[in-house]
């Protein structure tokens, strides 16, 4: 998640060989550890949510796939906790990009590199930062 936040800050987009190798790794974990089911439910889970601000133009594909690869290391608790996260984390880098681009003129581009913040937000959910865990 690392490179593709870095490489979607710096270019705004995110390949699709690193979605797939992010893919792979994490389903051919998922297989080694038999929680193939969960893995696949989070991939499932972060397509149908990441698919209407995709429809609506406010969400890349890039980092729609890219949201899927880590719905399929974490599951389906986990990448609603991840994408919550990113959602209020993109909004909160929006309306940085919006104060600066008002009060001054300058050739920040007008797009937000989402995969930052869903990096940022699968790590701290990862290690228990962000939320507490429920049960």
């Amino acid at each position: 998640m690392a490179v593709v936040a870095w490489h979607d800050v710096r270019t705004r987009t995110i390949p699709n060989w690193w979605v797939a190798i992010g893919l792979v790794a994490g389903l051919g974990l998922a297989v080694a550890n038999g929680t193939l089911i969960p893995s696949l439910g989070g991939f499932g889970v972060a397509l149908a949510i990441g698919i209407v601000p995709f429809a609506l133009r406010a969400l890349g594909a890039g980092d729609v796939k890219a949201s899927m690869v880590v719905g399929s290391f974490v599951g389906v608790a986990g990448i609603l906790q991840v994408l919550l996260l990113t959602a209020l984390a993109s909004g909160a880098i929006a309306w940085l990009y919006w104060s600066i681009q008002r009060y001054q003129q300058n050739e920040i581009p007008s797009t937000i590199p989402v995969g930052l913040p869903l990096a940022c937000a699968t790590l701290g959910s990862t290690i228990g930062f962000w939320l507490p865990s429920v049960g």
